[in-house]
């Protein structure tokens, strides 16, 4: 007699891992076999994929406070077509079937959350796994399913008091190694489940804390600026007399800005905290209370050795691309012999202290009611409020010197960085001066209020077997504030000496030891304590080289921490948008049979929702730009401000289908089609402007207060074969076509600029932005597959294997006016695959997974607003554990086991933009269950 599968699975998903789950033998008999850990998670993932009628994908956790990765975005990438981008080794945002981020619509629990990042992307490191009792992955759209995500939509589900047979307290400690930071650092966890005997009323509390010390070795080039009317000498260091006659200009070449090799140093603190209250008072009606809270800080310090490349380039060469693979850039010595060329500050040496501190902390609380109404209709009212602040702290502080000599930069075919050479007053503590100052902050507030309204009606209808219906509202707010030193070259140009006292040697041990290139990276650079640094710059105002700045900072009366380079709020660039979605969906649910063999059902409806949006701010209006006294910076002298609105607002009719058809007890086929959505990011529509860059090449940002939806129609076909509870094939084809797709642009927009000889001349400002309009398409297929070796005897029965693999390939209708017509989409990568395999009897389990990526496109219009790739990329992690008796168990955990770096370039491979390191992470810890 064959098994009900459905109703098998139906108990698996009841069970999660938790709960054993017995498998038919006889309908007389029912032998019990306990299925848990990697399994049980696997059992559980493949059973609300084969029950759901569209295309999706799950994660379910092994077991209470279990989910198979320390990180969600980890756990992710092992799905068909998800892949991720990482901050500091950690997995952070998911880019699905070829799109980014800001395409994929991040749910916890069926709500919107709130984020402190830019965009309304959601930051995967911020929610600690444990308090996860399974994410969804849905590639094809639902009427009932929020709008937003034109490339995924992800839920993740917090675990709950029912969702267990019984009480449950599970308690684990971890200690995690970095390999760089050579640290050892704790992670804590505990997650408790209470429930009465009656399952009328639960409770459950989960909370992780974690530190981290992370380090992050890079090298960089801060972009490849277009050389226009930039000096190149015909002649050698050691020529002198030369002259205006012995110079020649390459207009359309692209020279690097500067090259930089930095160590940064983390600390991450991580709490995460989750509850939830479930009451069934009777048959009827149930309410679930649940919130969540998490703070995640990093508290970041950077030590920079930066080669600056002022625009005079001596015994250049380019390649046919244009490229500057080689040059020395002129120091002191050269100009002294040649007098005639002398103007361009001569090459300097800079070390600079920075940090990228991120604060964050977000919460979300829900109330929701599910209440039948009769047997076969019931409703489902659910209120929600998120908020989520982050803050940012980036100083930029540097001591440096001017070389007498002329530092050669080159790049070598093959080698993963340049090389530099012939450098001078390094480490010459005497020669080291003053510079430049800044420091800066920014602050986003992301507020989310919720309420959704859900109707459904089981029917007796012939195939139609279920009608739902409701309404929607999301009132967002989110707001940004920017500041930062007002007067920032108050002793640039090298000239003021710093006391030697002050200054301290940093070693760069064991720095990008395994890159090529890496031979000729100068180690020893000066680093200072800031507050001891600010305290000197603050006392000697007076004598600071650039008195007019000086007078300035003493007259504006700036007091802070920092003194006169406290940073101070600047209005213009500020917002506050507000945005307000409505929606109302019909859906409906469809059952049937193609003769007696071939069973079908089906979805279909529409979703139709209204967006209105105010972007509040302030307008100043520039006066004039000029260029800072000694040094290039771009400074913006500003009129008065005011206050400015600007509204809009936009509707969207959304309609949805899919259809599955059940080949047989074991194959299904799917068929979707959908339009979606995807939003501008609210950063995006803020009134704010900012300019920066240097006086020769300055730039330009901002707003976009009138950007409409990305719009999306999408076609998916899947063939699944479901060959046992764990084995299972699957392919899956998908199209998506775009309109008023909205990407970043950048447009040459002339602007008058004084400069500090006093001459006023007009410069092409890139103004960079995003827009509406662009028109394209993505293809791809998917194929995946998963076996367990069942069949083999004793020892060999618990090895499996799965893998899957993913290629995309897009079209994009671009007008010339974008300047992006080379740019494919941000985020897509061609192809990228998972293989793992994993092992698991009597007690013990293990898995190993190698994920790759394909080279992307990370950015259209990067710095120098040129475009940024990066090259592929595969990393190997692993995990093992074994349970010494039902309690106890021990674990060992591996990510980034060969220790894999990234490397990104600007359109061809030789133009080098970064190489950087985070090195292999090691976990050992334990976990009791009672």
């Amino acid at each position: 007699m064959k098994t009900n599968l459905k109703t098998l699975h139906a108990a698996c998903l009841l069970a999660l891992g938790v709960t054993p789950c017995a498998w038919a033998q006889e309908p007389s008999e029912m032998e019990e076999i306990v299925v848990k850990g990697l399994r049980a998670s696997m059992i559980s993932s493949l059973a609300v994929k084969r029950d759901g009628i569209r295309v999706a994908d799950v994660v379910s956790a092994e077991d209470v406070g279990q989910f198979p990765d320390s990180n969600v975005a980890e756990s992710l990438q092992r799905i068909t077509g998800v892949s991720i981008d990482r901050s500091g080794g950690e997995g952070q945002f998911i880019t699905v079937r070829g799109l980014g981020p800001e395409f994929n619509t991040v749910l916890v629990n069926q709500r919107t959350i709130a984020t402190g990042n830019n965009g309304r992307e959601f930051s995967f490191d911020s929610l600690s796994s444990e308090i996860i009792s399974s994410a969804e992955v849905y590639k094809s759209a639902q009427a009932s399913v929020q709008s937003g995500g034109i490339g995924s939509v992800v839920n993740i589900s917090t675990a709950r008091p029912f969702d267990y047979s019984e009480p449950k307290l599970v308690l684990s400690a971890l200690g995690r190694y970095d390999e760089l930071s050579e640290s050892t650092t704790p992670e804590l966890t505990g997650v408790g489940a209470w429930m009465n005997n009656d399952k009328t009323f639960g409770a459950m509390l989960s909370a992780s804390y974690s530190e981290r010390d992370a380090q992050i070795d890079s090298a960089g080039i801060s972009g490849h600026l277009l050389a226009g009317d930039s000096q190149f000498i015909v002649g050698d260091e050691n020529a002198s007399g030369l002259g205006i006659a012995n110079t020649i200009t390459q207009p359309n070449g692209r020279i690097p800005r500067a090259f930089t090799f930095e160590r940064e140093e983390q600390s991450r603190e991580r709490l995460t905290v989750n509850g939830a209250i479930q009451s069934r008072p009777n048959e009827d009606l149930d309410i679930t209370v649940d919130g969540l809270f998490s703070s995640f800080d990093i508290d970041s310090s950077a030590q920079r050795t930066s080669f600056f490349f002022e625009p005079s380039y001596l015994n250049a060469e380019f390649d046919a691309n244009n490229t500057l693979l080689g040059f020395n850039n002129p120091g002191t010595d050269f100009y002294e012999n040649n007098p005639l060329l002398a103007g361009p500050t001569p090459s300097p040496n800079d070390n600079v202290v920075t940090g990228y501190g991120r604060d964050e902390e977000t919460y979300q609380v829900g109330v929701n009611l599910k209440y039948a109404l009769s047997s076969n209709f019931e409703i489902v009212a659910d209120i929600s409020t998120s908020k989520a602040e982050r803050s940012t702290f980036n100083p930029f502080i540097v001591v440096g010197s001017l070389s007498s000599t002329s530092p050669r930069f080159e790049v070598l075919n093959g080698q993963d960085i340049p090389t530099i050479s012939n450098l001078s007053n390094i480490d010459d503590i005497s020669a080291q001066r003053a510079h430049f100052t800044r420091v800066s902050t920014e602050s986003i507030e992301d507020e989310i209020f919720e309420s959704r309204l859900d109707a459904h009606w089981f029917v007796d209808a012939g195939a139609l077997v279920k009608l739902s219906f409701g309404a929607f509202n999301t009132q967002r707010e989110k707001s940004f504030q920017a500041a930062r030193s007002q007067f920032r070259s108050i002793y640039s140009g090298y000239s003021f000496d710093v006391p030697d006292e002050l200054l301290m040697p940093y070693m760069f041990d064991d720095f990008l030891s395994s890159a090529s290139g890496s031979g000729s990276i100068p180690l020893q650079g000066f680093t200072f304590d800031i507050e001891e640094y600010f305290s000197f710059l603050n006392a000697n105002l007076d004598a600071a080289p650039n008195q007019s700045q000086a007078q300035a900072a003493i007259a504006a009366d700036i007091s802070g921490e920092y003194g006169v380079y406290t940073p101070r709020n600047e209005p213009s660039q500020g917002f506050l948008v507000d945005e307000t979605v409505t929606a109302i969906y019909f859906d409906t649910e469809w059952e049937g049979s193609l003769g007696d063999r071939l069973p079908w059902s089906a979805n279909i409806g529409f979703r139709i929702a209204k967006t209105d949006t105010s972007s509040k701010g302030v307008d100043q209006p520039v006066i004039r730009f000029e260029e800072s006294p000694g040094d290039t910076l771009l400074e913006v002298v500003r009129g008065p401000a005011s206050e400015i609105e600007i509204e809009n607002d936009y509707t969207n009719f959304l309609p949805s289908a899919n259809f599955k058809l059940e080949l047989t007890d074991e194959m299904i086929l799917r068929f979707g089609y959908s339009e979606t959505i995807t939003r501008p990011t609210l950063t995006a529509l803020g009134v704010g402007n900012s300019f920066g860059g240097r006086s020769f090449a300055p730039t330009s940002t901002g707003g976009n207060p009138e950007l409409e939806a990305f719009e999306s129609t999408n076609y998916d076909i899947s063939y699944e074969w479901y060959f046992s509870d764990v084995g299972f094939f699957g392919a899956a084809f998908f199209r998506k076509e775009f309109e008023q797709f909205i990407e970043t642009q950048t447009l040459l927009i002339p602007n008058d600029v004084t400069f500090d000889n006093g001459e006023t001349r007009s410069v092409d400002f890139e103004d960079t932005r995003q827009r509406n309009g662009e028109k394209g398409s993505i293809n791809g297929f998917e194929v995946a597959g998963q076996y367990a070796f069942d069949h083999l005897p004793g020892f060999w029965s618990g090895f499996g294997l799965g893998a899957n693999f993913t290629y995309v390939e897009s079209d994009i209708d671009r007008s010339v006016a974008s300047g992006a017509q080379g740019c494919d989409y941000n985020g897509l990568s061609p192809r990228s695959y998972n293989i793992n395999g994993f092992y698991q009897k009597d007690g013990f389990q293990a898995r190993i997974a190698y994920n790759y990526r394909a080279a992307f496109l990370v950015q259209c219009f990067d710095e120098q607003a040129q475009p940024r790739h990066r090259e592929e990329y595969g990393q190997l992690d692993m995990q093992v554990s074994y349970d010494i008796n039902e309690m106890l168990q021990v674990f060992v955990e591996g990510v980034n086991l060969t220790n894999e770096q990234t490397r990104d370039y600007s359109i061809f491979n030789n133009r080098f933009l970064n190489y950087r390191e985070t090195g292999a992470r090691y976990s050992v810890g334990v976990r009791a269950t009672f």
